[in-house]
């Protein structure tokens, strides 16, 4: 929302003091900012088999809350009063466009500084709209960064000095007032804590994650990898992981307490260690290179990420691929007593079912198949068609779905 509309207001911009003709310099400008992101575009599409990250596809990066993400926005303005200093910087910025014009007035091009600003203006408005359809996030405050530094950008810089030395003027007295004023603001500000509840997660899903994991870690600072083991269950499951070395499967139990491991279903009872579990960064830094790490969620787990959204789930965590799925798709023991007690024999077998799938078997071997000239190109044709395929998470209605019989 930035890039691609700075790069056509420089092509659309009078060329004056450039020696090329008008239009070598428009090609050499989008073939130089383009080369790189279209390039890796195409690479994407052809080896992910997708348009946008995998990560777009487990969040549903184009679904609608609108009321979750005004949520999020006051979840972030709110405990700062952050709507102050804003207004503020708008009064300052206001007095001082009013300076400018009642002085000569702005002369407006495309190569101006006012274009600049309106650049910038107009894409942190869009990224805010665009943050609050989606929802927002589950971390306080991370997703309207990006969009409040581009509406910042225009009045990180403003003429103070002036202001100070030409007192006896009234605008700009006022200029300097609101920067001062904003300072304050900031020193109040930087005293507040915006999320107060017992586990540092709010009703509505919003986390200071930097607090929650002080407090499940019990680590003023977890930044290293072993600082994560005190989180609850990590020792857990490297002792479990350990003290299986024929590998499997291993899934919390239903309790969230403990862990177990269905074995593979391979001819010698052998197959890689396979980790299920949600929080996918705080165990995969603390486990051997060779444990393969799925999550529910579908941020490393593609069968997951193409699932549908629980429609009033928490923002962000709204996916959740049950075990079960796991166990069959991964090749592991889908019958008691090797399945654990706690999953349904029923549900694994309509599972394999409805894994056979022709469509769910295309979008699964764009990724799990060798990598030839052929796939890629398969993968670039299909990209569009897989990002918005979607899975159902109860087998029932995934059999029905894809018009496939249930079996006995």
């Amino acid at each position: 929302m930035v890039g691609a509309p700075a790069v056509f207001m420089i092509c659309c911009a009078r060329i004056s003091e450039v020696r090329l003709r008008p239009w070598i310099f428009r090609a050499s400008t989008v073939l130089a900012a383009g080369l790189v992101p279209v390039g890796y575009q195409i690479w994407r599409m052809g080896y992910y088999a997708l348009p946008y990250p995998n990560t777009a596809v487990a969040k549903d990066a184009g679904g609608a809350k609108w009321r979750q993400g005004l949520v999020y926005l006051w979840n972030l303005v709110g405990p700062y009063w952050l709507w102050v200093p804003l207004l503020m910087l708008s009064v300052a910025s206001a007095f001082a466009l009013r300076s400018r014009l009642s002085g000569g007035g702005i002369a407006f091009s495309l190569r101006s500084p006012s274009a600049v600003v309106t650049l910038m203006l107009g894409a942190g408005l869009l990224l805010t709209v665009y943050e609050i359809r989606v929802g927002g996030d589950f971390m306080h405050g991370r997703m309207l960064l990006p969009p409040l530094f581009c509406l910042l950008l225009p009045v990180l810089v403003l003429p103070l000095k002036s202001a100070v030395e030409r007192s006896n003027s009234h605008k700009h007295r006022m200029v300097a007032a609101a920067l001062f004023g904003i300072a304050g603001w900031a020193l109040a500000a930087s005293t507040v804590t915006a999320i107060e509840s017992d586990n540092a997660i709010t009703a509505s899903g919003i986390a200071d994650e930097r607090l929650y994991y002080i407090r499940t870690t019990g680590h003023a600072h977890p930044l290293r990898a072993e600082d994560y083991l005190d989180y609850p269950r990590i020792r857990a499951m490297l002792h479990e992981v350990a003290s299986t070395p024929n590998g499997g499967l291993l899934i919390n139990t239903p309790s969230f307490q403990e862990w177990q491991t269905v074995p593979p279903q391979t001819p010698d009872g052998t197959a890689p260690n396979t980790v299920f579990f949600v929080n996918l960064g705080m165990i995969s830094m603390n486990l051997p290179l060779e444990v393969r790490v799925l999550d529910p969620m579908g941020l490393a787990y593609p069968l997951a990420a193409h699932t549908f959204r629980f429609p009033n789930a928490r923002i962000g965590h709204d996916k959740n691929l049950d075990s079960d799925w796991a166990v069959v798709d991964t090749g592991m023991q889908t019958r008691h007593p090797h399945l654990p007690a706690f999953l349904d024999e029923g549900w694994t077998t309509r599972i394999q079912t409805a894994l056979t799938c022709p469509q769910t078997q295309d979008l699964l071997s764009s990724t799990r198949s060798p990598l030839t000239f052929t796939l890629f190109r398969h993968n670039l044709h299909q990209s569009l068609t897989y990002a918005h395929y979607r899975i159902d998470r109860v087998p029932e209605f995934e059999l029905a779905r894809c018009h496939l019989p249930i079996p006995n």
